[in-house]
Order: C-alpha cells, then structure tokens, then sequence
C-alpha cells in the first residue's frame, strides 16, 4: 500500500484497516473481539495510487498459491522475507474479517484481499522504491512477523484455534489465486468494516476515481454491531485535536467555533465542513477527532463537541459487514464481490 494507512498500516492493528471501508480497510490485529473487524483495506488511510498499474510480465498468474509469494519487510527495516500467497492469505483474512463470518463472505474477502496486495505489488515492481529494499509493500509493518505465525492466532483464538484455521484455510484453498480484474488487471480493491449504508466513492476519499468503485447500496450494515457511536470531546480536547489547522482561530465563545456548512456526497461523507474560519475535509476531521468514519454530524453541547458517527472505515468498495449479511442472505462469494465492485471479472 502505498500511502494511505498502507498495508502496514492495516498491520499495525495485525492490522485493515485497513476495509474495508469502513471499515474493517488492509491488515489490522488488535486485540479487538473477533465479532468486530478492524478498519481495512486496504485498507485504512491510504490514498491509492491514481492510474491503475498494468500486470509487469513478471507477475504471477499461477492459480497455485505456494508458488506465489510476496516479498516483506521485516520490522528492522532491512530484511525481506518472503511469504507463499496461501498463508499469507490465510493470516491476512484471519486479521481482516471475524473466522465467525460466513464461509462466502471469508471467500469474498479472500479474493479481495489477494486482488489487493496483487495491485500493490504490481505497482511496487513496476516502480520499486529504494527504502523497500526490494520488498513489495511500503513502510515497516509493526506487527510483523508476529501476525502471520501459529502462536501469536493460538494464543488470540485460544480453544477455538483449529476450528478457525481450517474454516479460514478451507476458504483460501477454494478461490485460491482468484483476483477481480478490470480491463485484464488486478484492480484496487478497497473494502472497509461497515459502511454508512451506501458506500461512497474514491474521488470523495482519495481524489482519484476508479471506474469499478462506485457508489453501491449496502444498507444491511445498519445492523451491523456500533453501525451508529458517539464521540464526546470537551472544548479544551476539542481545540487541542484541531490546534495545527492552518489558519485555524478558536478564540470566543466554543459554540461558535463550529459552522453549521457540512458539505456531503450522495453517501454521506462529509466532504468539508469550517471550524475556526477554516474549511476542513471531513478525512481530516475524522483522523483529528477520532471518529470512526467520515461519514458524522457534530454539535457543541453543554460545553462539548458531540459527533454521531455512522459506519466504521473509508466507506470505499467492499463493506465485510455487508458481505456478511449478503452473504447470510444466500449470496455467493462472487456475487458479493459483483455487488460491490463494478464491470468487473473474477478469474
């Protein structure tokens, strides 16, 4: 990933998020309940790169999975290890999505995830960074590699181990080396936890636009576990999360530090709203105040700033908490990835 909350990043809860997404976004693994997926991935801030890379002839298009493998690098900054796609894929799922989901929506978010990390491997090849070292993702992934061995999920699944491995491992061999592709290439395949019931476009999110993310009903996600929370920040919290905002003037009276403008998409998301005289995007909103989606109303209370927060994640491409419940409502793993990704073919 390569910027916006990156895989790495999406590890740093391994960790997505990275997802959805919103998301559960790309490879997060807190100590979070297995009932409450973390933003993904793809993964949770990161901004994808603007024109799709095309497949460099050297890309794998084996449907073998332990013939395919991505190059790492290790929390030293200096070594590179490599990982056959099939576990890989099997600890990236098990970060990304509760093993309690239902067997088409791990198939979904199987295909998702390794279409995904396809993309941004084919891009790293394609223009390889000299700090990577001739790994494929950027940054150091925190959490590795302690997310993508045995002991660290015996120890977070406990007595339910074998049980969730072989569910997860059974979904991985049966889409093994499937990608969602679009005019022949592996697409950005964005997904997030749960979104704010539609779910919203990249140009809104990262100012790049994709032909296959559009903006797609998911309205099951309202169901979903804290589809709706609340953040309350005292003024002084409040002016200390939005201090650095250039040109920002919070003297006065707090009440009327917050303008009452919100622009949204069709979605939602807030695209921009004026605190302190200034215009702030509602991604920086959510990343100074914590919220968990962009997607918000804020009010100032009995001297307090109140948000009320849909959704969980960047609100792009897949829902997994939308997966879920499709697929609990008898939809196959490819009709789920058909939903929410547009004109696309899975092969």
């Amino acid at each position: 990933m390569r910027n916006y909350g990156n895989w790495y990043a999406l590890l740093v809860g391994l960790s997505a998020v990275v997802m959805v997404l919103l998301p559960l976004s790309a490879l997060s693994v807190s100590g979070k309940s297995e009932e409450t997926p973390p933003p993904s991935a793809t993964v949770e801030a990161e901004k994808p790169i603007e024109t799709p890379v095309e497949k460099p002839a050297d890309e794998p298009t084996a449907s073998t999975l332990s013939e395919d493998v991505f190059r790492v690098l290790e929390s030293d900054g200096k070594t590179v290890s490599e990982i056959d796609a099939r576990t890989f894929l099997i600890w990236t799922v098990a970060a990304e999505m509760p093993a309690k989901f239902e067997e088409e929506a791990l198939k979904a978010q199987v295909v998702a995830a390794y279409t995904y990390f396809c993309y941004e491997r084919a891009a790293e090849r394609a223009s390889p960074t000299k700090a990577l070292a001739g790994a494929d993702f950027s940054d150091t992934p925190i959490a590795y590699p302690k997310g993508y061995t045995e002991a660290y999920w015996k120890e977070r699944w406990g007595s339910g181990y074998d049980e969730y491995y072989q569910k997860i491992a059974a979904a991985v061999d049966a889409v093994g080396g499937k990608r969602i592709l679009y005019n022949g290439a592996p697409i950005f395949a964005a997904y997030h936890a749960i979104s704010s019931g539609t779910t919203e476009v990249p140009e809104v999110v990262w100012s790049a636009a994709f032909p296959y993310l559009q903006s797609v009903d998911s309205q099951k996600d309202a169901a979903a576990p804290n589809y709706e929370t609340t953040v309350t920040l005292s003024a002084p919290a409040f002016a200390k999360a939005m201090e650095s905002v250039k040109g920002i003037d919070l003297s006065g009276d707090a009440k009327n530090w917050v303008k009452d403008d919100a622009k949204r998409s069709a979605a939602g998301t807030v695209v921009s709203q004026t605190v302190g005289g200034v215009s702030v995007e509602g991604t920086e909103w959510r990343s100074r105040c914590k919220l968990r989606s962009a997607c918000f109303t804020v009010a100032y209370e009995d001297g307090d700033f109140v948000f009320h927060v849909k959704g969980y994640g960047h609100d792009v491409g897949m829902s997994q908490y939308g997966a879920q419940f499709l697929a609990q409502s008898g939809y196959s793993w490819e009709e789920i990835l058909h939903h929410y990704y547009s004109d696309v073919k899975i092969a």
